[in-house]
């Protein structure tokens, strides 16, 4: 093992950002994050309108609902501390009407830039040094590579053409797309032999809600109607086969500016809508016909931006993992020579006993990160 690992962290969302951070701040290590798309954030996405950057919505996570409990955890803490002092999280103070239930009770918080932002800054403030983060790169294959130092993972993209080599891998994306980059090779075999050969069938398993967002960005002079007519800034509609959520986006982050309105399909609506193949323009017009069945004093937007989520949130975590830790270290198999293998480790808030709210990530990220350093300290495989 070299003086200063090289570690891959796949995904640049919540999870991601959470383990490079405690991983750097640790120090010892060298950490490089990739991620597929083109933009970081994860399921903490922003929708901008074309026409100003500055007009947006929160077209994945709505707001952040701390879980109870977490404030006497010291990881938790820190995180909200810092996020909440350097302005990034402030209570949100419009009304919710409806249930939402699957948030739970707690203190609400919005980022008034968009919670893409919330990543962006996890990843920026690290110190001494920052995480080298690459946009579009996507990962296919983990293979195990043999040199002069030790055992390392040759990591494969397209084609299975070598992207690099690294000391350790954090997986952080969500089990659907980690089983696709788990399906050959090595990193397959891992997965295989972990948790007494029942972990992919555990992953297969899992059970995640898909849906649309829709965004609808409005010009400045419908400020007075929407005043007039939404006295919420989060809106669940009941008993509604298409929609599910409604945001008026800048009132909720509590910012000026021309009206913006974020739509949540209902996951029934957004399966159907997936397994079809239906195009996306029928999509938004059917969405924006239940919107303004549901308002109908709605102007007409300036113009409409169509998010599919087919991975969401997780229905049932896989929680109650061994050691109690909130990630899954996985392992060679037994006729392997364990001490001079490279850890992989699987994070995500899919294995966390608060599901996908931003304690979950916080959780999984925070685990693996100290699973890993644990295993680099000691020359073992996590």
């Amino acid at each position: 093992m070299p003086a200063t690992p090289r570690v891959l962290v796949v995904g640049a969302g919540l999870t991601g950002a959470i383990a490079a951070r405690r991983m750097l701040r640790h120090g010892g290590v060298q950490v490089e994050l990739w991620e597929a798309l083109h933009t970081v954030g994860g399921r903490m996405r922003n929708d901008v309108y074309a026409a100003d950057e500055h007009v947006l919505t929160d077209s994945g996570a709505q707001y952040i609902t701390m879980a109870e409990g977490v404030e006497a955890i010291p990881a938790h803490q820190e995180v909200y501390s810092e996020l909440i002092g350097a302005g990034l999280l402030v209570p949100m103070t419009g009304r919710i009407d409806g249930t939402r239930a699957a948030d739970g009770s707690g203190t609400n918080f919005v980022c008034k830039d968009g919670l893409t932002a919330v990543v962006q800054w996890l990843l920026e403030s690290t110190s001494p040094t920052r995480p080298r983060v690459t946009l579009g790169r996507v990962v296919h294959q983990l293979d195990l590579t043999q040199t002069p130092g030790g055992a390392r993972w040759c990591v494969k993209g397209s084609d299975l053409n070598v992207l690099d080599e690294f000391d350790a891998v954090i997986l952080t994306a969500p089990s659907p797309q980690a089983l696709e980059i788990l399906s050959c090779g090595d990193g397959a075999s891992w997965l295989d032999a972990s948790l007494g050969g029942s972990l992919r069938q555990s992953l297969q398993a899992l059970q995640w809600s898909s849906r649309y967002a829709l965004s609808l960005f409005f010009d400045q002079s419908a400020t007075a109607i929407f005043e007039q007519n939404a006295n919420w800034v989060s809106l669940y509609p009941e008993r509604d086969p298409i929609i599910v959520f409604l945001s008026h986006d800048n009132a909720k982050r509590n910012v000026g500016g021309a009206p913006t309105l974020l739509v949540h399909s209902s996951v029934p609506y957004g399966i159907k809508g997936m397994t079809q193949g239906i195009a996306d323009e029928k999509i938004k017009e059917e969405m924006l016909e239940a919107v303004r069945r549901r308002l109908p004093w709605l102007p007409s937007p300036l113009a409409t931006s169509l998010h599919t989520w087919r991975v969401s949130q997780v229905r049932r975590p896989l929680a109650s993992l061994p050691g109690g830790r909130a990630c899954i270290p996985l392992r060679a198999s037994r006729g392997a020579e364990q001490r001079k293998l490279p850890p992989l480790i699987l994070a995500s808030d899919a294995f966390s006993q608060h599901g996908s709210r931003f304690d979950g990530c916080v959780q999984s990220g925070e685990d693996a990160a100290a699973v890993l350093l644990d295993a680099l300290s000691k020359g073992n495989p996590a």
